[in-house]
């Protein structure tokens, strides 16, 4: 056997194992670099080792886009920089290590969210719990919750519109998300319905009939995101008589509310004047 052990003696140790021998050990991702095989790797520190995880133990590629290989991973991995992950070494030496966060996140996956030897799920929908974020892109963001990634629209993310993600999320932040459903290897989840909605604070304050001010803070195609309160946003349309002077962004305006949507915890109405 070469420097390291290799991808099939990872995953053996890993499938042989009937306890949890190999101890978990939590690190933030550093940098990216390249093993001696010329893998691209995450790179972390630990009690002045270099640790270094190549990128079929860190992420699974979509089977689409394997084809690009190397230069995928890495663009990839660059964006993990700064996440809180778990890994398990695999390979240790004096200054450096070889190690596996897919190893790490199946033994946390067994331990926190399936059980050993019991029925049905440890954790179960409707509870809050705490996720990593390990991936932020413009309109989606890459959460792990017991050892599972989980993709989640930047709808979910807050009560009000949001445009850019990079705005609200940070990679490496632990955020409270609430569970939607769970499968055996998969969690959707929702960070929106882990705070309280500002529609339930404030919607009898807006009642539908109301006639009230807001301030422009987005603008779709034939629509209007109109603030009323922090977090309280309204969607509206533009009253015919506007059409031609439609407000602008950040404008003040006069709108009436029409439809309360208390399923979905959203108001509907329409601008009928321009501050």
């Amino acid at each position: 056997m070469g420097r390291f052990m290799n991808r099939w003696n990872t995953q053996q140790a890993i499938n042989n194992s009937d306890q949890y021998p190999l101890a978990i050990q939590t690190g933030r991702v550093t940098g990216v670099g390249e093993t001696e095989e010329g893998f691209p790797c995450l790179l972390l520190m630990a009690e002045g080792r270099r640790i270094e995880i190549p990128y079929y133990e860190a992420i699974t590629l979509p089977a689409n886009l394997e084809d690009e290989g190397h230069s995928l991973a890495r663009r990839y991995l660059s964006k993990m920089i700064g996440a809180e992950i778990d890994y398990i070494i695999t390979e240790d030496r004096v200054h450096i290590a070889r190690a596996s966060r897919k190893a790490a996140m199946r033994v946390r996956q067994q331990q926190e969210m399936l059980g050993r030897g019991e029925k049905g799920f440890i954790l179960k929908n409707g509870q809050i719990v705490d996720a990593r974020v390990i991936v932020v892109m413009k309109d989606t963001a890459i959460l792990e919750v017991a050892g599972v990634e989980t993709v989640v629209p930047k709808e979910q993310f807050s009560w009000r519109s949001v445009r850019n993600l990079y705005h609200l999320l940070k990679t490496g932040m632990t955020i409270p998300v609430k569970l939607i459903e769970l499968s055996a290897h998969s969690i959707t989840v929702s960070p929106r319905e882990a705070i309280p909605s500002a529609f339930d604070t404030y919607s009898q304050m807006f009642p539908e009939g109301t006639r009230c001010v807001g301030t422009v803070t987005g603008i779709i195609p034939y629509r209007y995101f109109v603030t009323l309160q922090p977090e309280l946003v309204c969607l509206c349309k533009l009253h015919d008589d506007l059409v031609d002077h439609p407000p602008a962004m950040d404008g003040q305006v006069q709108i009436i509310i029409t439809v309360q949507d208390a399923e979905n915890k959203r108001l509907y109405g329409t601008i009928i004047s321009v501050k």
